[in-house]
């Protein structure tokens, strides 16, 4: 090779752009198709609209509202997930109560970091950004106090019924502190004395 290498003249690099293109829109078209494996729509419509219904059933502080239908309770990982989520409903009520506090307003931002399907299952890596703005109850003069809340999630999706299910959700959740579930039943449940 002598000059300017193995790409000589416009014709050299055009080709170069061109085969390069053709390999990318390969790898994308690949990409799309590994994503649509499963049955029915994409898990990643289903796990924002999971996260925001469960986000609606913390604000309201009413853990009838979390979307149980969306959560595979055949498992003792979707159980112990169930009651994980109310536990953290009933913990913020209890807390809001205890200081006389009550929510007026909360911002939530759900980013779905990765999605990988694989036939009739998929794993999701999320994180939630939750605002949670309180003041002092009854009190509609008193200044609004804002509370960050920044979860992570190794969320595991199964297909079936018709659509995507939670069968379990770990991860990273500071207003729940215990770890994963033993292999059979559920873990006993605690409260941190730090925040009570």
């Amino acid at each position: 090779m002598t000059g300017k290498g193995w790409i000589r003249g416009r014709r050299g690099r055009a080709s170069l752009v061109a085969l390069t293109a053709v390999a990318g829109a390969a790898l994308l078209l690949r990409w799309t198709l590994a994503a649509g494996a499963a049955p029915g729509e994409d898990p990643r419509a289903f796990v924002e609209q999971h996260f925001q219904q469960r986000v609606a059933a913390l604000v309201s502080l009413a853990p009838d509202r979390l979307p149980a239908a969306e959560i595979d309770t055949s498992t003792a990982a979707g159980r112990w997930l169930m009651e994980r989520e109310r536990q953290k409903i009933l913990h913020l009520r209890d807390w809001l109560r205890a200081r006389g506090f009550e929510l007026v307003g909360h911002r939530a931002e759900v980013r779905i970091l990765r999605v990988r399907v694989q036939g009739d299952s998929a794993r999701a890596a999320v994180v939630l950004r939750l605002g949670l703005g309180y003041r002092q109850a009854g009190a509609p003069a008193a200044p609004v106090t804002w509370m960050g809340v920044g979860t992570s999630h190794a969320v595991e999706l199964v297909w079936g019924e018709g659509g995507w299910r939670v069968r379990s959700d770990h991860g990273l959740d500071p207003l729940y502190e215990d770890g994963p579930p033993p292999e059979a039943g559920l873990p006993p449940l605690t409260r941190s004395p730090a925040v009570a």
